[in-house]
């Protein structure tokens, strides 16, 4: 793939349906919902569950006593997941105003990632962000996804847009020629 443009942006921490009360109780087990997101949470060869969210939460567990059950669930369902109480907490969700009707988002981000502008037409050259006009984009409904299209648009550089469920989905469509450029990490 080419990369055409690389930006900063941030990462929320993620929504939570858990409220005060719950926070507030003795020995509650809090279940976290977390999904495959390269460096910030994977397994090793050894099946050994690694990256940033995972060493933060045990780093929190040691340090409060809290308590934390890992459970493994997909980019798609963890909103659901979440809705139906099935954890407590997921990392990475993105803010949208939908979603910030239903769940409690941390005021301040977790990180800062850096996001990189792919695309499979090798004639376009790293810069040369005008050259996405016309092409069809493909993104996950996140605001951040959203609002990069949105900013495009503001410079006269419209985007057909394509909305899919999971990260693994837009890399696969892109590889297949099903869309013409995606967002996505840098590492």
């Amino acid at each position: 793939y080419a990369t055409i443009f690389i930006f900063l942006g941030q990462l929320v921490l993620g929504g939570t349906n858990l409220s005060e009360e719950v926070l507030a109780q003795d020995k509650k087990v809090i279940k976290i919902g977390f999904y495959p997101d390269d460096l910030f949470y994977y397994f090793d060869d050894n099946g050994k569950r690694m990256g940033y969210y995972y060493d933060l939460m045990e780093l929190i567990s040691k340090s409060t006593g809290i308590e934390y059950e890992y459970v493994d669930i997909s980019l798609d369902s963890a909103i659901e997941n979440l809705k139906n109480n099935e954890i407590d907490l997921v990392f990475g969700a993105g803010k949208t105003p939908e979603r910030e009707k239903e769940f409690i988002y941390s005021k301040y981000y977790i990180g800062i990632d850096s996001m990189g502008v792919y695309t499979n037409d090798p004639n376009i050259k790293f810069g040369h962000i005008d050259a996405l006009k016309g092409l069809t984009y493909g993104y996950i409904n996140i605001l951040s996804f959203q609002q990069f299209a949105d900013i495009l648009d503001s410079f006269d550089i419209s985007l057909k847009r394509e909305q899919v469920s999971s990260l693994d989905e837009l890399s696969l469509m892109l590889k297949n020629n099903e869309i013409d450029t995606i967002k996505t990490n840098v590492y």
